[in-house]
């Protein structure tokens, strides 16, 4: 109990303000402005919430200005400010802005830092003396160069959301940018995804439909498939890649019925020169069903009727045909 007494009392110490102009005023402006600000309506809501920014970005600033907190005899006080600056600017954390807050984040932090050298006791703009700038050239340089990394990172980060299949192509053992981190995870290729959903709408089109019927959909299969696959894709949550994946289809007689090839091929960057497809095959075959026909008369007559029927295999494995082997 007492340890928790002495923490409050330093906490009370530390933000109790010596004189009235002085950072701990300004941090408690802040708080009393968002305070304020919960408990008014909009605009005036917004023109407290902003002036609570303006108060607690200065007041840090101050502070770190005053105690400047180091690490490795480093003050990293300006990247505190430029932190909040960074929040304030983009807002809420959303996806995406999160993103661009911490790109620019380091060459703001510097820009902070290089701020104080601009002016002289008093508040007097001046130029940063000659033994200075090299310092100053230095730090922005770098922290561009962070800011440079950081968004190169991001990049990566969102081909390989939007282009998951790009994992599965490469092992990434020649790259100078990416490395593996623990075991692999189970990443299937989007043409997979494509190929296991046109496999009920097949079903659906051409089980136990009346054998003619089934023969002279596959004579128009490039209409129809086209048709079934926009209808499957709607279903499948939309990604960037699904533009590289075409599909390609054949027809082959198979004894009495036929077999369906549909190829999911990659048309997309690939780490050699070559086609990527997976391949799924469908057996339609004709299967007697009994029907009843009625004649000219009333009399009903027992008859067999031919329909289709359809089994597909597993998607295979991602395959590659090389197009030199094709020459």
């Amino acid at each position: 109990m007492e340890v928790i007494i002495n923490v409050f009392k330093e906490i009370q110490k530390l933000l109790t303000p010596p004189r009235a102009f002085s950072w701990q005023t300004l941090i408690w402006l802040s708080i009393f402005s968002w305070i304020m600000s919960s408990l008014s309506t909009e605009p005036v809501q917004n023109i407290l919430a902003f002036m609570g920014w303006i108060f607690l970005i200065t007041g840090v600033n101050w502070a770190t200005i005053v105690n400047p907190p180091k690490i490795a005899g480093f003050s990293v006080g300006p990247w505190f400010t430029g932190a909040l600056v960074c929040i304030f600017i983009f807002g809420n954390w959303t996806e995406g802005r999160s993103s661009i807050a911490l790109i620019f984040w380091p060459p703001i932090s510097a820009i902070i830092a290089c701020i104080p050298d601009f002016f002289a006791p008093g508040l007097k703009f001046r130029f940063p003396p000659l033994s200075v700038r090299p310092r100053i050239v230095i730090l922005l340089a770098s922290n561009l160069l962070i800011s440079c990394w950081l968004q190169f990172y991001f990049v990566l980060q969102s081909w390989v959301e939007q282009y998951p299949t790009l994992l599965l192509l490469d092992n990434l053992q020649k790259s100078a940018f990416l490395v593996r981190i623990g075991t692999p995870s189970e990443l299937e290729p989007r043409g997979k995804l494509i190929l296991n959903s046109l496999e009920p709408k097949l079903r659906d089109q051409l089980n136990n439909r009346a054998w003619p019927d089934v023969e002279r959909w596959l004579i128009n299969k490039k209409i129809t498939l086209e048709v079934i696959r926009k209808q499957a894709q709607k279903e499948l949550k939309p990604q960037e890649e699904d533009f590289w994946w075409v599909l390609k289809y054949e027809v082959s007689s198979a004894g009495s019925g036929y077999n369906l090839k549909l190829r999911s091929v990659w048309q997309g960057p690939r780490p050699k020169q070559g086609e990527y497809y997976l391949e799924k095959v469908c057996q339609i075959r004709q299967v007697p069903r009994r029907a009843n026909t009625k004649s000219s008369g009333e009399t009903t007559e027992a008859g067999e009727l031919y329909v289709g029927q359809v089994k597909c295999n597993p998607v295979s494995d991602l395959l590659f045909i090389s197009t030199r082997n094709r020459a």
